[in-house]
């Protein structure tokens, strides 16, 4: 057990409590709380007088006046918390150490009332995690949707032990986004309401954004200040910062310049924010290209790219995000002269061609991905990691652009080797465990129903049935989970009547094990997606498919991503489109393409979706005396 022992100072054994007792300051406080001749504002003041009488009493000479202050003020609590911070920094060394050892003990109550599921589920047990683990929590809080998490990002600038977490939680709010849509709505009473009367720097950072909202010019000056003292921490290596903060800070002050005009200063912010980035981390002007293109801030995004050329064409990944960013600006004829030189740089790390591939396909750019993914392949083994990665993305991508013989033969050599117990079949075992949570990798039966599945598209697109039917059955053989394999098999136009009521038998069988999932594990948000779009897409009770596909969006994990999302809204999409609600369709179906919008098949569904409405419409229009079709919908 820790025991609370603060030094003696007089060195005295027989000290007596003192005449005026601390507790007396709590109880002319409550007696001022319970007078209503007295304002709020003269409770307030009160209250806080009270709590600076006891913090200098940390520092009598008298053991037990010192022991009832600190014992007075761990009642007290979080109302304590900013002015034990600020005690922190006295001049008596005393008070100092009290201060910093009662702000351990404060307990904080992290999860209020008002806070979402998810907010709650990430503030769990939070004093107890780790910096690291905080500071993971503090990102997860910054990524939930429509500012859910702005409330809690501020109770932890607040209100958390460490300054560093306590800032990047202000950060978090202040950054501006790489993308303009994913911009945190902030509302200017819930900080207020939030930070209090605190006084720390990440209480006076979260003020000051707030005047820079109402007048950005007004506020450049201060945050120009702000990022010289941070930048001069930082090279004194105190553990109160972090190149991150820094790098924060001056971004927000390049959106200040931005949103002003000054084209110059915002280049050299951007220029200081280039010179902190390692080699080795290139994420930070990735994101600022991003950024600019989002803002379609061209000529910076043009003066930015000239002046690091040099150095851009020594990166694969950076030469690639300067294509990308002339396709934006629809010099397509530069923007694929920097990608075939992109192309021919050595990738300088293990996966490199990979991830840079992945990067290419969410950007939109089907060509330049698909040679990376087969730079990754081309010249390595069956068995090497990269390879093996790139085999399977490639497969998925190159099927959801309907090049579905092209997807089978990257799979291909891929089946048989995974599919034994030797070498590679263990090492395929590993990749799964390793990037289980990371990457959609399949396991292995599922890679050799993925490529049975995309051979049957290709013989449907071939219009050959009877080869297609067996392709779709080897499929099922290897993995009976596979919704995508029964919805084909379910719309394969084969005449026999028991294969078809096979297929009914399984689409039932398969229904049922993902309800158990469901039943087992409520919280789950895969088995009720999973559900509906099986149901969605062949038969069923489509009113509950619409249900669970609500249900399962509801409970997507913070952080889990727009892909994610993208793809139970998909699902949505598709129940209200079997349910005969085409409007709501077309809204959910347009919803998901706003989070992942290079998915092509998201994008044929839309098209159906609206196809099918208009003609609804049209049909409505065109029938006597105006009646609504059936089948139109409303949107809710």
């Amino acid at each position: 057990m820790l025991l609370f022992v603060l030094p003696v100072a007089s060195g005295r054994a027989d000290d007596q409590p003192s005449r005026v007792p601390a507790a007396a300051g709590i109880a002319a406080t409550q007696r001022s709380a319970a007078n209503p001749s007295l304002s709020s504002a003269n409770q307030s003041a009160t209250a806080k007088k009270h709590i600076d009488d006891l913090i200098r009493q940390l520092g009598n000479p008298r053991f037990t006046v010192r022991r009832a202050a600190a014992s007075e003020l761990r009642q007290i609590g979080p109302e304590a918390f900013d002015a034990l911070h600020a005690a922190t920094g006295d001049a008596d060394p005393e008070v100092a150490a009290s201060a910093r050892y009662l702000l351990r003990q404060i307990t904080v109550r992290w999860v209020q009332n008002d806070d979402s599921p998810a907010v709650r589920a990430l503030l769990r047990e939070f004093d107890g995690r780790s910096d690291e683990s905080r500071l993971s929590r503090v990102q997860d809080l910054a990524n939930l949707a429509n500012g859910e998490g702005l409330a809690a990002l501020c109770r932890i600038a607040h209100f958390d032990r460490s300054p560093l977490v306590s800032r990047r939680a202000a950060l978090a709010i202040i950054r501006p986004a790489e993308h303009a849509a994913s911009t945190t709505p902030i509302d200017p009473e819930v900080i207020e309401r939030e930070l209090g009367d605190s006084m720390r720097e990440s209480a006076t950072w979260l003020r000051r954004y707030l005047e820079q909202l109402r007048d950005p010019a007004a506020s450049a000056a201060f945050w120009d200040k702000l990022v010289e003292e941070e930048a001069a921490r930082l090279e004194q290596h105190t553990d109160d910062t972090s190149t991150e903060i820094v790098i924060g800070l001056m971004w927000n002050l390049a959106d200040v310049h931005r949103q002003t005009g000054n084209r110059q200063a915002m280049l050299g912010v951007i220029g200081r924010m280039v010179g902190l980035t390692t080699e080795e981390s290139q994420s930070v002007v990735t994101d600022l290209i991003e950024w600019l293109m989002e803002h379609q801030a061209w000529d910076v995004l043009d003066e930015f790219l000239t002046k690091h050329q040099s150095s851009f064409e020594q990166s694969k990944r950076l030469l690639y995000y300067a294509a990308l960013a002339r396709a934006r600006q629809r010099q397509a004829d530069l923007a694929e002269q920097l990608a075939e030189k992109a192309a021919q740089i050595d990738p300088q790390s293990t996966l490199e061609s990979f991830l840079t591939a992945r990067d290419l396909e969410e950007h939109g750019q089907f060509d330049w991905a698909v040679r990376e993914y087969h730079r990754a392949i081309d010249n390595q083994q069956v068995a090497a990691p990269e390879a093996i990665l790139a085999r399977i993305y490639l497969g998925a991508l190159l099927h959801d652009h309907e090049q579905h013989q092209q997807a089978a033969d990257a799979l291909d050599p891929l089946v048989k080797a995974v599919q034994n117990e030797g070498r590679v079949g263990q090492l395929y075992a590993e990749l799964l465990r390793y990037y289980r949570g990371r990457l959609a990798l399949p396991e292995a039966d599922a890679v050799a129903a993925r490529f049975h599945y995309y051979r049957g598209c290709q013989f449907r697109d071939a219009e050959d049935r009877e080869r297609e039917r067996g392709e779709l059955e080897l499929a099922i053989k290897f993995d009976p989970t596979d919704a995508d394999v029964l919805i084909a098999m379910y719309r394969h136009p084969h005449e026999d009547a028991s294969w078809r009521e096979s297929v009914r038998q399984r689409i039932r069988d398969l229904s049922r094990r993902f309800q158990q999932e469901i039943d087992e594990n409520p919280t789950d948000p895969t088995a009720y997606n999973q559900w509906a779009w099986l149901v969605a897409n062949t038969e069923g009770d489509y009113q509950k498919a619409i249900r669970y596909s609500h249900r399962s969006i509801e409970l997507i994990p913070p952080g889990a991503g727009d892909s994610a999302g993208a793809s139970f809204l998909d699902t949505l999409g598709r129940c209200y489109y079997a349910a005969g609600d085409l409007k709501n369709a077309v809204k959910y179906q347009r919803q998901a393409i706003e989070k992942v919008d290079y998915m092509q098949v998201m994008h044929r569904q839309l098209a159906l979706f609206e196809k099918t409405l208009a003609e609804k419409q049209g049909a409505t229009q065109r029938a006597p005396g105006g009646e609504q079709a059936a089948g139109s919908g409303e949107s809710d």
